[in-house]
Order: C-alpha cells, then structure tokens, then sequence
C-alpha cells in the first residue's frame, strides 16, 4: 500500500509530513522529499521512528555529508548526484565551454539552491574566473527588479541562478526591463525544466 503526504516543498511540510508518516507504525520505507528543504527536517523524524528514507531528488550536499549534517541521518540515501557536483559541472561548462571570465550569481536561501550556487561560484574562482555579484532573494519574491537593477551594474557575462520555478520566471522577465541584459546569458538549473516554467515565464 502507498500512502502520500504532501510536504509542499518547505521545512515546515516537511516537519509536518516525516511526524504523519512516522506515527504509521506500518510504514517501511519513505520514497522523497525531492526536495532538500523538506529533507533536512523530515529525515531525522522519519529515521528515529525506523524508517529509512530514499529521495529521487533532494540534492543538497549537506544530507550525505558526516561532517555537516549531524545526527539522524544515517538511514537517508538519494538515488542522484547532489548539488555540489552538479555545481562543479555547471562551472566547468561555463569556463571552459563558454569560456566566461565575468559572471553573477543568484540564489534563494534554500538549502539546494543555496549549496549549488556555492558550488558554481567556488569552482569558477578556482578556475581563474570572477563572480562579480552574489545576490540573495527571498523564495517566495516577486519583484527583482531592484536586485537584477543592482547586479548588471558588475556587467557579468553571464548570470547563473538555479532558483525555482516562481522565481526563476520572475527572473527571466524582468532582466528583459532593465538595460545591460540585452547580451548577458540567462542560466538556471535543472529546478526548471517543466512545462509549466515555460507556462509562467
């Protein structure tokens, strides 16, 4: 039998879903979150009460490092790469491929966001490039003009923001408002390919 709860993608979803299941004293295995935000605080309450937990998509590399994730998470396993390497490949690509020397990054706060924006930004320093502006949003923001106003004043090349569906939308359509976006590369990530990105955006 499968049982469903929805965690909504939030920490507080995620607290409130990982009680709701561990209370089941049938529950043999959790499949998810898919999302980091709603792992963290969800797999400990889930690996107290027994009950490992497999995600498709939580991609944070707190939750399979010893050293930065604490106790309660022995019983988490992903069956993806996490952020950190996805970062590293990303930078790779746009160093070596595209051959940026000048880029600015976005993120949201949120534990995968945040952690996959770090890992590009560090490894495209590593490689001798520049980050010329890392900006912060909050995920639930409508209104980045101000931000994006403020960023393109360090005239990056590219702009790497691997921020989630809302936000990401916001992003795309507003740069076409400000001038200095005409030639700069858009990128986001991975949290954005679904058709109802495109829908939005």
């Amino acid at each position: 039998k499968f049982i469903a709860e929805d965690d909504a993608c939030r920490a507080e979803g995620g607290q409130t879903a990982a009680t709701k299941i561990a209370a089941n004293q049938q529950v043999v295995v959790a499949l998810g979150s898919n999302c980091s935000s709603a792992t963290i605080p969800g797999a400990p309450i889930l690996w107290k009460a027994g009950v490992p937990t497999i995600s498709p998509g939580a991609a944070s590399p707190k939750l399979t490092d010893p050293a930065a994730r604490g106790p309660g998470f022995e019983g988490f396993s992903r069956v993806i790469f996490n952020a950190a390497f996805e970062g590293v490949e990303l930078a790779n690509w746009a160093r070596k491929v595209k051959k940026f020397e000048n880029v600015a990054v976005i993120h949201d706060g949120t534990p995968y966001v945040q952690g996959l924006a770090k890992a590009f930004a560090d490894k495209f320093k590593e490689q001798g490039g520049k980050v010329c502006a890392e900006e912060a949003i909050g995920d639930k923001d409508t209104d980045m003009r101000p931000m994006l106003t403020k960023l393109i004043t360090c005239k990056p090349q590219m702009v790497f923001f691997p921020t989630f569906i809302a936000a990401t939308a916001h992003i795309v359509r507003q740069a076409k408002e400000i001038k200095g976006y005409e030639d700069v590369m858009m990128m986001g990530s991975d949290n954005v390919l679904d058709k109802n990105f495109l829908a939005v955006a």
